[in-house]
Order: structure tokens, then sequence, then C-alpha cells
């Protein structure tokens, strides 16, 4: 019986041979005769190593494997972990610390971040190593410094903080309903406490804040097509703080302003509305004429207060009266909105519209109705007054924001939208007076480091424009050198107070605005005794514009 098993086997692992190899050349066409090449060549059977190959690999995948399910399920075990989606702040907040701190430095995977924060943008604006005053600027020029950044790729990047190891996890999902896939980024460390990545966290917000905290950020509407992915509010500036003392504004209003909202954003201030059932909302109205500084004063008290500002325009056709209640039901609890402009939002009454086509467009503040439609010749979302002010100070509308609305026409605003408990304090604007324009005039022209102060200059070269090859002709390199190599010069205080007692004493008050005389300064920013000599022609000729309602400024040189 022993001899009738034997060669029964051999003929099995033949027959299995046979298969193995009927297998292989289905996949790898010609392997059978390669098979049979090497059996009558080397003197043995190749399909034992193929065989023996095809059961390590299978065995070392199957381990492989094995080792990764109980690797996830071990350490989901004994880690802590906590999972930001791309719609948290944090979220780029993490990723932007992580490159500071260099971690995946040496990765062989990155990702491309081609829209740079705001941060590194401004500070590429502010750099002017390498450029020289006195020769044209180039773009190309100026760009080809800037060095490209790059983000951690989807993976495991471990990294130590101190003394104890962090593990994050950047993963992505595929969304069929989304317009493009969900990213988020897990933290995890050892324990089962997640107080080290709390605090791990805590550290990278306040290293964000250190980062911004000269900068005031600007948020606008979400595109409605992205708003249910992304949130209600998008990033879309991070403009530099504006110095309060900056802003054309008289002393005593200035401070009062300062004083009413630093009360009303203290912690005490929740504690008292809540307690007398009042809602925690502020409202201003900045009223006056165009150029006089209202917008430019709600960044500035942004800036002072640490404050976002999140912008809204009225006119823009895709915000409903749905979306409105739902923008401001997702603001933050400390923050301004900004709507500009108020007046020429196309706002009318019901009753009032059809009326004023025979009234000559005057506006009825009838009483019978609170609904607002808009003019033939405006186009909006169709918001009505009771949506409206449902948004800003309905139930749903967030606690401890700051509304401001802007507009150069306080008398045709709907009473409604200005009444006390929506409006609380009012802010008039109005045409330079002599101690502002004063004022603007030793800001822009006084600094004791002057960060304009030129380095020695090199010469102009060769009247070519940035080294390209076609020079400018003769007639226009007369004229253009000098006000290339204009240095800027610093100047003692007192001597520009006797100069600014000259200008201010050349200029009418409440006759221009204070944009308008911050426009003429520009354009002499170099030279103060050129703006006091030239500031009577600058007068003349505005005024002559005005009068004749012109747009056109003419003899007006920089």
């Amino acid at each position: 019986m022993d001899g009738l098993c034997f060669p029964r086997s051999s003929n099995n692992s033949t027959s299995l041979m046979h298969l193995a190899t009927g297998i292989i050349e289905s996949f790898i066409p010609g392997y059978g005769d390669v098979a049979r090449y090497m059996t009558e060549t080397f003197g043995f059977d190749f399909n034992i190593f193929v065989s023996a190959a095809a059961h390590i690999v299978t065995l070392l995948a199957a381990l492989r494997f094995l080792w990764s399910q109980c690797r996830i399920f071990g350490l989901d075990y004994i880690m802590s972990s906590i999972h930001f989606d791309e719609r948290d702040e944090m979220f780029t907040t993490i990723l932007n610390w992580l490159a500071e701190q260099n971690v995946g430095k040496s990765a062989t995977k990155l990702k491309a971040a081609s829209n740079q924060p705001r941060q590194k943008q401004i500070e590429e604006l502010e750099d002017d190593d390498g450029f020289d005053a006195s020769e044209l600027f180039h773009a190309g020029r100026w760009s080809a410094k800037s060095i490209p950044l790059y983000e951690l790729f989807f993976g495991r990047y471990r990294f130590w903080r101190g003394c104890r190891l962090f593990i994050l996890e950047r993963q992505r999902r595929e969304k069929v309903a989304r317009y493009a896939d969900e990213e988020n980024i897990v933290l995890k460390t050892l324990g089962w406490s997640t107080e080290p990545i709390k605090e791990l966290l805590k550290t990278i917000k306040i290293w964000e804040l250190e980062q911004e905290k000269s900068k005031t950020m600007v948020w606008s509407p979400q595109s409605k097509d992205v708003r249910r992915y992304q949130g209600a509010w998008r990033r879309v500036a991070s403009r530099p703080t504006r110095n309060i003392n900056t802003v054309v504004l008289d002393a005593q209003q200035r401070a009062e302003l300062i004083a009413d909202m630093n009360e009303y954003l203290q912690p005490r201030s929740y504690r008292w509305y809540a307690s007398r059932g009042i809602p925690y909302r502020r409202g201003y109205l900045f009223h006056g004429p165009p150029g006089t500084g209202k917008s430019s004063l709600s960044f500035a008290l942004a800036g002072l207060f640490g404050l976002d500002v999140y912008i809204i325009s009225l006119l823009d056709p895709q915000i409903t009266e749905s979306d409105l209640s739902a923008l401001f039901s997702s603001l933050p609890q400390r923050c301004i909105v900004l709507l500009e402009d108020i007046d020429s939002a196309g706002l009318e009454r019901d009753q009032g519209s059809s009326k004023n086509k025979k009234d000559g467009g005057k506006r009825d503040y009838s009483e019978h109705t609170e609904s607002i439609t808009l003019t033939d010749e405006e186009l909006t979302g169709g918001i009505s007054l009771s949506g409206f002010l449902n948004a800003i100070d309905g139930v749903a509308s967030q606690e401890g924001r700051i509304l401001v609305m802007t507009t150069n026409f306080p008398e045709q605003l709907d009473p409604a939208l200005i009444r006390p408990g929506r409006i609380d304090n009012q802010i008039a604007f109005t045409l330079a007076k002599k101690d502002q324009m004063r004022e603007m005039f030793l800001q822009l022209y006084w600094n004791e480091t002057d960060p304009l102060e030129t380095k020695p200059s090199r010469e102009l070269r060769s009247a070519r424009t940035n080294n390209h090859a076609r020079p400018f002709s003769a007639e226009t390199d007369k004229y253009l050198r000098p006000l290339l190599q204009q240095k800027q010069v610093t100047y003692d205080i007192n001597e520009l107070e006797k100069l600014a007692d000259q200008f201010v004493g050349a200029i009418k008050e409440d006759t221009f605005s204070p944009a308008e005389i911050q426009n003429f300064l520009i354009l002499k920013r170099k030279d103060p005794h050129q703006a006091v000599q030239d500031v009577d022609a600058w007068k003349c000729e505005v005024l002559k514009a005005k009068e004749s309602g012109s747009n056109v400024v003419t003899g007006i040189e920089s």
C-alpha cells in the first residue's frame, strides 16, 4: 500500500504544479515556456520556487494586515484623541503651526499651499530688501522672492512637545454629494486623558493670537453652494490694525464712543443685561458726508478691541431672508457686523414704492406696513423689513455682537431701522475741522522712527525700465529722474507744527472731507513744504470742480 501511496502523492503534486502554472500563465503570458526552459537548462523545477515565493508573499500580506488592525485597535484603546473637520477654525491654525514647527520637513510627500496665508502676504508687501526707491518697481522681480509654501500631505506624522509624543493624522473622505472631498485632522497622544492635547491646542491658539495681534480679520458670507458644507462665513482679508488716533473725529466724541463700547464688551455687562431682561446687543449708526471716515472708524474700533469684522451687503442677490437670519445666528459672541451705506440698499416700503413714482421719489414712511420691496432699478434678495429686523434683533440672533450701520444720508433711513434698541448710539461725522486737519498733517509727516527713511540710493540705471532693453525718451527721463531720486526726509516736530499751522490757515473748515485732504497730502508725502506751497492752488481747483458739478480736478500736480 505504501508503494501505491507515493505515486498518488507525486501525481497530486504534479497536478497542483500544473494548476499553479496554468494560473500564472493566465496572468503572465509566456510564463510556462520560461518555466520549462529554466527546468531543462538548470535541472530543477522552477515552479517550486514560484509557489514558495507566492506562499511567502501571501503570508506576509496577511501578517501585515493583522498587525495593522491590532495596532489600530490597540492604539485607539491606549490613546486619547481630538478630531477637527475642515470647517473648524482650528483646522487651518493647526496646520500653520505644524508648518512653523517644521513637522514633517523630511516627509517625501507634501501638499502645495498656493493660497498663502494673509500674514505671509502682508510680510511680503512690507519686504523692501534689495529694492531701491530710486529704481522703478517691477512686480516680477519682487514676486520672484516669494518662497512657495507647503502643507503636510494626507497621512500620519509624529512630533514631540516636551517629553510627550503626539501623533497627527490628516485624513480625506470622498463625498458623492459634495463638490470636493471632506478633510479632517486628528490629534492623538498616549494616555486616556485629552488634557495634554487641550494644553497643546491652547499653546497653538496663543501662537495664532501673537501672529494676528496686529491684524484685523474681515469676514464675508460664504457662497450659497458651499455654505452648508463650509459654514456661513469665510475669511476674506487680514488687514493691518488701524490706530484709532488716525481716524479724524472729535476727541471728546472719540473718547465717549470708546468708553461706551468698552463698557458693553466687559463680561460683567452680559450679567447686567440678562438680569434686567435686556437683549445683549449694541447698535451704532455712523452718519455723515462721504469720505469722513465712517468705515475707517469701524475697522479702527475692531483693531482696538481685537474684534473681527463681518461685512454684509444687502444688495447681494444670493442673500435671502432665511440666509440673513442664518448669518446673524452664526456670528461669534464678540464681533462687529458692518452694514455699509445702508441708505443705498435699494429698500422701499410697499405702500411708498408706488407712491414714490407720483411724488417725485419722496419716501412715504407709513406706519401701516413693515414690508420692504425693491425698486425696479435695483435687484436684491427680496428682504422684507420684518425679515431684516428679525435677523438683527430676533430671538435667534446672536448676542454679544456689535452692529454698525453707515450712511451718507441719515434722513433717508426708515425710522424702524434706527429706533432705540436697534441703534443705541449715533455718531455724526462732519467735514474737516481746523484741529482735525492739523492732526492729519502732523500724523502724515512726523514719525520718530520713520520706516520710509530712505537708505543711501544708487544712481538711476541709465534710464531703463527695470533693466529692460527699451529706454525712456530723453524728454521723459528728464522729468522722471528727479522724481524717482526724491528722498523721504524726516522733520523736526517744531518745524512741522509751524508748517501745519500754515497749512490749516489756508483752508476753511467744513469745506473739504478728511479723505480729500488726506489724498492731497499723500501726493506730497515726501515734502511738507511743497504741500503748504501748493495747497492754495489745490483748494481753488477742487472748489471750482465742485461748483461746476465736475468730477475732474485739473491742474493738480504731485
